[in-house]
C-alpha cells in the first residue's frame, strides 16, 4: 500500500506526521514530490517511483541487541535535501542525516546535542525545520520537566528550557507547549517564539493539559477533555468551547470536509457551527 499510495501520502505528509508510534511517514517536504519516506520496524524505506530501498537503524543492526524502542523514529526533511532520522540507541539517540545514492540509503552521521546521561524513549522524538532554517529538536520525558528541546542554528545546538514540543509556525511564530521553566501551575500554557524572543500565552485551567493544535490553515481545534476548544493565533484567545458527550484525551482535531470532526482515537462527532 505504501508503494502505490506513496505520491498521494508524500503529499498528505509534506510536514510530518502529527504524532508516530508505531511508524513514520515522511513527504520530501515539498508536497509536490512521489518521494515517501517511512521508518517501521527497525528500518527507514524510501519509496521512489516504482522503486525502494532499505537502511536499517544503528540500533539494528546485527552485532546491536534488539530493543523494544525502536519504533520512536523521528523523520525531518532538512533544507539540503537530505533526510533526518533520530532513533534511539541504548540510553541516547542516534542521529543521522540520509539520502539516496545509486538505489540506496546513504547515511551520514550528523552532530548530535550534548546528551544527558540517560534519556527516555517512552514517545517518538519530534522534529522540525522553522522558516528560519533552525532545527528544533524535542525529546520526550515523563512529565514537563524532564522533556527537552535543542535548536540547531549556525552549525551548533543550544538547549531552550523555556520552550517545549514544536506544533505550528505562522507569520514568523513558532508556537509550542510549554518547556520545563513554565511547566508547573494548574493551567495550559503555549510559548511563542520569535527570533530571540518568547511569549508565554496561558490558557484557563479549566480546559486541562496536553492537546496538541492542528495545523491548518484558518483555524486551530483542539480536544481537551471534554472540551473542544477553537483557538485563534492572532487574538491569543479561545474563540469557542464545546462540551463533549465524552472524555477526549489531549490531541489535535480535524475537519473531515464532510461535516465531521476527527477527535483524538478515531472518535467522530457532528461539525459544531456557531450561532
Amino acid at each position: 500500500m505504501l508503494k502505490q499510495q506513496r505520491a498521494l501520502l508524500a503529499k498528505a505528509f509534506a510536514d510530518g506526521p502529527r504524532r508516530s508510534d508505531y511508524f513514520t511517514l515522511q513527504g520530501d517536504g515539498m508536497g509536490v514530490g512521489e518521494k515517501l519516506w517511512a521508518a517501521f520496524e527497525g528500518k527507514v524505506v524510501l519509496f521512489d517511483g516504482e522503486k525502494s530501498a532499505e537502511w536499517l537503524l544503528p540500533a539494528n543492526q546485527p552485532h546491536v541487541k534488539r530493543t523494544e524502542y525502536e519504533r520512536t523514529i523521528g523523520l525531518c526533511p532538512l533544507p539540503d535535501g537530505r533526510m533526518l532520522c533520530v532513533s534511539p540507541i541504548p540510553g541516547q539517540y542516534g542521529i543521522q542525516a540520509l539520502s539516496a545514492k545509486d538505489g540506496k540509503i546513504v547515511a551520514e552521521e550528523f552532530p548530535a546535542p550534548k546528551w544527558p546521561a540517560y534519556l527516555d524513549h517512552w514517545a517518538p522524538p519530534a522534529l522540525r525545520v522553522a522558516a528560519d532554517k533552525s532545527l528544533w529538536l524535542w525529546l520526550p520525558g515523563r512529565n514537563g520537566r524532564t522533556e527537552m528541546v535543542f535548536v540547531f542554528r549556525d552549525g551548533k545546538w543550544t538547549e531552550r528550557k523555556d520552550a517545549g514540543r514544536p506544533l505550528f509556525e505562522r507569520a514568523g511564530e513558532l508556537w509550542c507547549l510549554a518547556g520545563p521553566d513554565h511547566a508547573a501551575g494548574p493551567n495550559q500554557k503555549l510559548i511563542v517564539v520569535k527570533g530571540d524572543k518568547s511569549e508565554v500565552v496561558p490558557l484557563p485551567a479549566a480546559y486541562g493539559r496536553g492537546f496538541v493544535f492542528a495545523d491548518k490553515s484558518g483555524e486551530l481545534l483542539a480536544a481537551s477533555g471534554y472540551w473542544l476548544l477553537a483557538f485563534d493565533p492572532e487574538k491569543r484567545k479561545i474563540t469557542q468551547e464545546v462540551i463533549l458527550n465524552q472524555y477526549m484525551t489531549g490531541g489535535p482535531v480535524y475537519r473531515d470536509g464532510k461535516g465531521n470532526l476527527l477527535l483524538p482515537g478515531g472518535w467522530f462527532g457532528e461539525d459544531v457551527k456557531e450561532k
